[in-house]
Order: C-alpha cells, then structure tokens, then sequence
C-alpha cells in the first residue's frame, strides 16, 4: 500500500469517526456506531475483536451545578 493510498485511507477513517458519526457520547447510538466503525476496521486488517455488552446511560447535555454544602459551582439553573 502507497503513503498516498495510506494517508487516503486514514483521511476518509478519520471523516467517518470525527464528522459523519457526531455525537458519539459514551452510551449513545452516535457512540455505538463509532464502535462498530472501528471494530470492522480493525477486523478487516485481519485482527480479532470482542464486543461486550454493558449497561450504560447516554450522556445528556446540559447545565451543571455542584453543590456542596450551601455553596454552589458551575453553571446553568440553581438545583
């Protein structure tokens, strides 16, 4: 395989895991299809993979606030 074809290969991995698949938050379907991306990669090139099966919570994005005692920090809305 050429640098050129290497690089090209690399290029349309790095597309595919960084633009196409967005929102790859740890449990989500983003996430899911990112790994199964890679796990088929990586089969292709001969080497053999495991997928186990966990429970996990999808990331849900929003305001934070940490609040210890009667002090809070972060931001977002008051808990």
């Amino acid at each position: 395989m050429s640098i050129s074809s290497l690089a090209s290969k690399v290029e349309s991995y790095v597309e595919e895991l960084c633009v196409k698949i967005s929102s790859r938050h740890v449990g989500s379907p983003g996430n899911q299809r990112a790994t199964e991306f890679f796990r088929q990669r990586v089969a292709s090139f001969g080497f053999e993979t495991e997928s186990p099966e966990f429970d996990c919570i999808d990331w849900e994005h929003g305001d934070v606030t940490l609040q210890v005692g009667s002090a809070a920090f972060g931001r977002g809305r008051e808990s």
